[in-house]
């Protein structure tokens, strides 16, 4: 199927010139600066959780709060965490997450502090 009839093949490299490799070298190199963006560093007492979604790890900063004893009989306060934000390959995607995601993933991250 690679074999051209020689007939044709001077059109067909008149309409479909051969790619240069300097091409393929600028879309290699801008492929790796995409895929090398990183998320900033978490924030100082905020905690950083990396959700998997199928192929994709959402990197997480999320505030977290300890949970607390009960006291002359009120009930305990679980763990909580409340997602601030949310990267894909460095870019901020939390305003894009469906709620039902940010809840998963405050549960999840939450739940894994107490284990």
């Amino acid at each position: 199927m690679n074999a051209v009839h020689p007939t044709f093949a001077p059109f067909l490299r008149a309409a479909c010139p051969p790619q240069s490799s300097g091409l393929l070298d600028v879309i290699r190199a801008k492929d790796a600066v995409i895929h090398s963006y990183q998320p900033p560093p978490c924030p100082i007492g905020w905690l950083e959780y990396i959700h998997k979604f199928g192929p994709l790890q959402i990197v997480c900063h999320l505030e977290y709060e300890m949970p607390e004893r009960g006291i002359n009989g009120s009930p305990d306060l679980a763990a909580e965490t409340r997602l601030i934000s949310a990267y894909i390959n460095g870019a901020e995607v939390s305003e894009c997450l469906d709620k039902d995601l940010v809840k998963l993933i405050e549960i999840t991250a939450a739940s894994q502090l107490e284990d």
